[in-house]
C-alpha cells in the first residue's frame, strides 16, 4: 500500500504541472506521458538556450572569454540532453506495451521526472542571478553550479531510461 500511495502522490505532483500527463499506470496512457514530460523537458531546455543568448556583460575581455566559454559549453551539454529527449532508443520497447509494472519502479519514475523538472528550474534560477560586470570568480562560481546542475539532469535523465527499457 505504501508504494501505490507514494506513486499515485509522485503522479498527482506531475500532473498538476504537465498538461496532459496521466503517468505510466495504464499501459495505453504511457505513451501520451512520456510524449508529455519529454515535450516540456525539451520546452524548458529552448527556454534556457534562449536566456544563454542573453546579453551577459562580463567585467573585462578576459572574463569576457571566460563567460563565452562557459555558455558554449552549456548550450552544447544541453543541445545534446535535447537530441536525446526528441529522439529515445525506447519507444518501442516492452515498457509501453506490458500490462502492470511494478510500483516502486513507477515511483522512481516520477521521482526522476520531478526532479529533472527541478534541475532545469535551479540552472534558469541560476541564470537570471547573473548582474552586469561579471568578475572571473562569479563566472566560474555560477557555471560550477550550472554545469553540476546539467550533469545531474543528464545522471537523472539516464536513470529515467534505464527504467523505461527495463535495466534498472
Amino acid at each position: 500500500m505504501p508504494d501505490s500511495f507514494a506513486s499515485s502522490e509522485g503522479l498527482t505532483k506531475l500532473a498538476q504541472h504537465i498538461s496532459g500527463y496521466t503517468g505510466y499506470k495504464k499501459s495505453k496512457a504511457r505513451s501520451d506521458s512520456d510524449t508529455e514530460i519529454r515535450n516540456l523537458l525539451i520546452d524548458r531546455i529552448k527556454e534556457l538556450l534562449a536566456l544563454f543568448a542573453g546579453d551577459f556583460d562580463a567585467a573585462g575581455q578576459r572574463e569576457k572569454t571566460a563567460l563565452k566559454k562557459h555558455i558554449d559549453s552549456t548550450q552544447r551539454k544541453l543541445r545534446i540532453i535535447c537530441d536525446s529527449l526528441k529522439a529515445p532508443t525506447y519507444l518501442q520497447g516492452q515498457f509501453f506495451l506490458a500490462g502492470d509494472v511494478n510500483d516502486r519502479r513507477l515511483e522512481r519514475l516520477y521521482e526522476l521526472e520531478w526532479e529533472m523538472l527541478e534541475k532545469l528550474g535551479n540552472i534558469k534560477e541560476e541564470l537570471t542571478t547573473f548582474r552586469t560586470s561579471l568578475s572571473e570568480e562569479t563566472i566560474e562560481d555560477h557555471f560550477l553550479q550550472i554545469s553540476n546542475f546539467v550533469d545531474d539532469l543528464n545522471q537523472l535523465l539516464f536513470e529515467r531510461e534505464a527504467l523505461i527499457i527495463g535495466d534498472a
